[in-house]
Protein backbone atom coordinates (compact mmCIF):
# COMPACT_ATOMS: atom_id res chain seq x y z
CA UNK A 1 0.00 0.00 0.00
CA UNK A 2 1.72 3.23 -0.53
CA UNK A 3 -0.18 6.30 0.94
CA UNK A 4 0.90 9.52 -0.81
CA UNK A 5 0.15 13.54 -0.55
CA UNK A 6 0.41 15.61 -3.18
CA UNK A 7 -0.03 19.56 -3.26
CA UNK A 8 -1.73 20.67 -6.16
CA UNK A 9 -0.58 23.36 -8.21
CA UNK A 10 -2.92 26.41 -8.01
CA UNK A 11 -5.78 26.72 -10.08
CA UNK A 12 -6.22 22.77 -10.41
CA UNK A 13 -8.89 20.95 -8.18
CA UNK A 14 -9.16 17.11 -7.07
CA UNK A 15 -11.52 16.62 -9.37
CA UNK A 16 -9.44 17.13 -12.43
CA UNK A 17 -6.87 14.48 -10.63
CA UNK A 18 -9.67 12.13 -10.77
CA UNK A 19 -10.19 12.77 -13.91
CA UNK A 20 -6.59 12.68 -15.05
CA UNK A 21 -6.02 9.25 -13.15
CA UNK A 22 -9.86 7.52 -14.69
CA UNK A 23 -8.91 8.71 -18.36
CA UNK A 24 -4.86 7.58 -17.60
CA UNK A 25 -6.25 3.99 -16.39
CA UNK A 26 -9.18 3.53 -18.59
CA UNK A 27 -7.67 0.75 -21.03
CA UNK A 28 -6.12 -0.62 -18.23
CA UNK A 29 -7.32 -4.25 -17.87
CA UNK A 30 -5.23 -4.55 -14.45
CA UNK A 31 -5.65 -1.40 -12.66
CA UNK A 32 -8.93 -0.08 -10.87
CA UNK A 33 -8.97 3.78 -10.41
CA UNK A 34 -11.95 3.80 -7.79
CA UNK A 35 -14.85 6.07 -7.78
CA UNK A 36 -14.53 9.57 -5.54
CA UNK A 37 -14.92 8.93 -1.73
CA UNK A 38 -14.03 5.38 -1.40
CA UNK A 39 -10.57 4.63 -0.47
CA UNK A 40 -8.56 1.89 -1.77
CA UNK A 41 -8.06 -1.65 0.20
CA UNK A 42 -6.52 -4.34 0.28
CA UNK A 43 -10.34 -5.96 -0.13
CA UNK A 44 -9.74 -4.54 -3.39
CA UNK A 45 -7.47 -6.18 -4.42
CA UNK A 46 -6.43 -9.44 -2.64
CA UNK A 47 -5.90 -12.60 -4.70
CA UNK A 48 -6.06 -10.57 -7.91
CA UNK A 49 -3.29 -9.07 -10.14
CA UNK A 50 -4.72 -5.37 -9.95
CA UNK A 51 -3.62 -2.09 -8.47
CA UNK A 52 -6.73 -0.08 -6.79
CA UNK A 53 -6.02 3.42 -6.73
CA UNK A 54 -7.97 5.97 -5.03
CA UNK A 55 -7.83 9.89 -4.78
CA UNK A 56 -9.27 11.52 -1.77
CA UNK A 57 -9.12 15.46 -1.58
CA UNK A 58 -7.70 16.21 1.68
CA UNK A 59 -7.72 20.17 2.25
CA UNK A 60 -8.16 22.94 -1.22
CA UNK A 61 -4.66 22.38 -1.86
CA UNK A 62 -4.01 18.55 -1.02
CA UNK A 63 -4.73 15.56 -2.29
CA UNK A 64 -4.47 11.76 -0.48
CA UNK A 65 -3.11 9.11 -3.64
CA UNK A 66 -3.46 5.68 -2.22
CA UNK A 67 -1.92 2.90 -4.62
CA UNK A 68 -2.78 -0.58 -3.41
CA UNK A 69 -1.59 -4.38 -4.73
CA UNK A 70 -1.69 -7.68 -3.39
CA UNK A 71 1.76 -8.55 -3.58
CA UNK A 72 1.57 -12.33 -3.56
CA UNK A 73 -0.52 -11.96 -6.73
CA UNK A 74 1.11 -8.55 -8.43
CA UNK A 75 4.48 -9.40 -7.33
CA UNK A 76 7.69 -10.74 -9.09
CA UNK A 77 6.28 -13.58 -10.44
CA UNK A 78 3.08 -11.86 -11.69
CA UNK A 79 4.91 -9.12 -12.82
CA UNK A 80 7.08 -11.42 -15.32
CA UNK A 81 3.69 -12.94 -16.72
CA UNK A 82 2.58 -9.87 -17.29
CA UNK A 83 5.81 -8.13 -19.40
CA UNK A 84 6.28 -12.37 -21.09
CA UNK A 85 2.39 -11.53 -22.44
CA UNK A 86 3.47 -8.48 -23.96
CA UNK A 87 6.77 -9.25 -24.92
CA UNK A 88 5.16 -12.04 -27.06
CA UNK A 89 2.01 -10.46 -28.34
CA UNK A 90 -0.37 -12.27 -25.91
CA UNK A 91 -3.43 -10.69 -24.45
CA UNK A 92 -1.53 -8.76 -21.52
CA UNK A 93 -3.71 -10.72 -19.12
CA UNK A 94 -3.36 -14.11 -20.50
CA UNK A 95 -3.15 -16.59 -16.97
CA UNK A 96 -3.12 -13.51 -15.18
CA UNK A 97 -7.17 -13.31 -14.75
Amino acid sequence: MASIYVELAPGHTSAEVQALYEQTYANEPLVDVLPKGQLATLKHVVKTNKAAISITPNTDRYVHITSVTDNLRKGAAGQAVQCFNLMYGYDETTALL
